[in-house]
């Protein structure tokens, strides 16, 4: 599945997973918190996962692990992909960890789970 989103994107153009959110909730555009990239040459088979999320130094979000966990599963298809590499797109970060204010599905529900990101997430990754 790579190899056919390597081929409709540049190496520069962010890969948007599918059914994305183009904007963010004020109605403004907003870039991808996850970009996927394929190197090519020698470097092919190598993947990327860029983590851009500045305003919240890449923190683990609702929508931040939702678009990662659609960058991992289309990975996972990939038979050509042999290595997985993680950066940060956030200069002088890599990840500041859970995003705390994000409202958690579980918080509505009379859990004393914490708002944010929970295990069950993060154990999908």
């Amino acid at each position: 599945m790579l190899r056919v989103l390597t081929s409709a994107l540049s190496l520069t153009r962010p890969w948007r997973p599918p059914g994305s959110r183009s904007s963010a909730s004020d109605g403004t555009a907003r870039d991808p918190e996850i970009q996927v990239r394929a190197l090519e040459g020698p470097d092919k088979g190598i993947a990327e996962i860029i983590m851009n999320r500045p305003r919240a130094r890449n923190a683990l979000g609702n929508v931040f692990v939702s678009e990662l966990l659609e960058a991992l599963a289309q990975l996972r298809e990939d038979q050509q992909v042999r290595v997985l590499l993680f950066r940060s797109g956030v200069k002088g970060v890599f990840c500041a960890g859970g995003f705390l204010p994000s409202p958690h599905p579980r918080a509505h529900q009379g859990s004393h789970q914490p708002a944010g990101v929970g295990k069950e997430d993060l154990g999908q990754l």
